[in-house]
């Protein structure tokens, strides 16, 4: 076990302006001098260690976000509602999603198919409220998991990569609802429980099968030595010296992170960048349903753009990883968002066709990289699990509220959604740049408190690591 592994997150130094400090962390050079930091050697083990870590944890990650992606509400959209009952099935989803958050990202560490044979809205909506419910956990537990793995400048890339698994679902969908149409009156089902039968069996399988493959947090990982274990854990205290433990006084911890206001800003940019990201399958299939196709001809051109957008995310990521820095990546992608979105309102063909594939290649960009400067920024296993917990939340409301501005009745331009998604998209731009802005001040102040301090990097037989905010 790391020399470390009983720390738990201390509160940060508040300034005078409102903003907050973290403290300057000393390492034993005793604790770090054998495990070849900065050493070629050194170099070739870790680069090693994090291709086993990338082929144990990131393909079941992938997998289970692709099976865990709501394509369910395909299969709500083809049921024949009522335009109100249809919406009501839709949101009520989010009641037991935005409530259980929390509560499943900090019991991590401690501890589908029936939706086809409902009769009527109702029995619809109280399926999936608690289907909401069941679900909440899922993509906040995930987060934590891969940000327990990996240091901050490889999380770019490897959050992108999990999100990415909901882009490619959303690329299946058009051809899926082509398929599950041809099914119609098999064995007496309609089209839209086929969608239910054929996800539900196989999130019971990918489920069944994470069972024996998906890791365990570090500390308790099968697929490494006991070096390894700790070798991981030491990556991690260099990188933010942060174990990942929740114990001690934990909803006092909880109730403080509560007033972390970096926290609820760039939650917030997530839940207005979850606005134009959620509509876009639809919309995007109606604008390039527009070029005059078959129906099987749109479904597979739909693909397109989602295998363009997953690639431009990806490669943006990864350059992100490596300038170490997220906000001129989010503010690229809200910018082509902004872009794509107005395009969409044109009636020109080309130029709606062109800005669904701007704004889907800038929202698969921008919502993981929301994601991870928020978790760069934070220190400590609970403050990492009440941040994951409130920006999933505002992501929740965010598809809320695109879920009643794109509605059918708005088709096939969905002028008022697209309105609304560059009104989102323009906050999202202020939300950053001000954070960033902030950040960079405060990185300022480090800068020049760091090198008078009494433990500074002078104080012989020390090795300090300063905490600094990624832009």
């Amino acid at each position: 076990m790391s020399n470390f592994s009983k720390r738990e997150d201390s509160p940060p130094v508040s300034d005078e302006k409102g903003g907050f400090k973290a403290p300057v962390v000393d390492t034993p050079v005793s604790d770090v001098a054998g495990l070849g930091y900065g050493s070629e050697d050194g170099q070739a083990n870790d680069a090693a260690l994090l291709l086993r870590t990338d082929i144990w944890i990131m393909p079941m990650m992938f997998i289970l976000n692709f099976g865990a992606a709501r394509m369910d509400t395909l299969g709500v959209a083809m049921m024949g509602f009522p335009n109100t009952d249809y919406w009501v099935s839709v949101l009520v989803f989010f009641i037991g999603y935005i409530i259980f958050q929390l509560p499943a990202a900090l019991l991590v560490r401690h501890g589908g198919i029936a939706v086809a044979f409902v009769k009527n809205w109702q029995q619809l909506a109280v399926v999936r409220a608690i289907l909401g419910g069941l679900e909440s956990g899922f993509l906040s537990v995930c987060t934590l998991l891969i940000t327990c793995w990996y240091t901050r400048f490889e999380l770019g890339l490897r959050m992108t990569i999990f999100y990415q698994g909901v882009t490619i679902n959303q690329a299946a969908a058009p051809i899926l609802a082509y398929l599950v149409g041809l099914m119609e009156g098999i064995a007496g089902l309609k089209g839209w429980q086929w969608i239910f039968i054929i996800f539900g069996i196989i999130i019971i399988i990918i489920a069944c099968i994470s069972l024996v493959f998906v890791q365990n947090f570090p500390e308790r990982a099968t697929f490494l030595s006991e070096d390894d274990r700790k070798r991981v854990l030491d990556r991690l205290e260099e990188d933010r010296n942060d174990h990942i433990v929740c114990d001690a006084h934990v909803w006092e911890k909880i109730l403080y992170h509560f007033r972390c206001w970096m926290i609820w800003a760039l939650g917030l940019a997530y839940g207005c960048a979850n606005v134009s990201v959620t509509a876009l399958p639809t919309v995007g299939v109606a604008h390039l349903g527009s070029l005059g196709y078959t129906p099987a001809g749109t479904s597979a051109l739909a693909i397109a753009p989602w295998v363009v957008g997953a690639i431009v995310a990806i490669t943006a990521s990864w350059h992100s990883d490596r300038t170490r820095m997220r906000s001129p990546y989010i503010l690229l992608g809200a910018v082509m968002c902004v872009v794509g979105f107005g395009c969409m309102l044109s009636k020109n063909v080309g130029a709606s066709v062109f800005g669904t594939f701007l704004a889907i290649a800038g929202s698969a960009t921008q919502l993981p990289l929301i994601m991870v400067m928020l978790q760069n920024n934070v220190r400590g296993t609970c403050k990492r699990a009440v941040a994951g917990a409130i920006t999933l939340g505002f992501g929740a409301i965010g598809y809320m509220a695109s879920a009643s501005l794109f509605t059918s009745s708005s088709a096939p331009l969905y002028r008022q959604g697209c309105i609304a998604s560059i009104a989102m998209q323009a906050g999202l731009f202020v939300i950053v740049a001000a954070v960033a802005l902030r950040f960079r001040a405060l990185n300022a102040q480090l800068d020049a408190e760091v090198p008078g301090s009494p433990d500074s990097s002078e104080r012989k037989g020390v090795h300090t690591v300063s905490w600094r905010y990624t832009l």
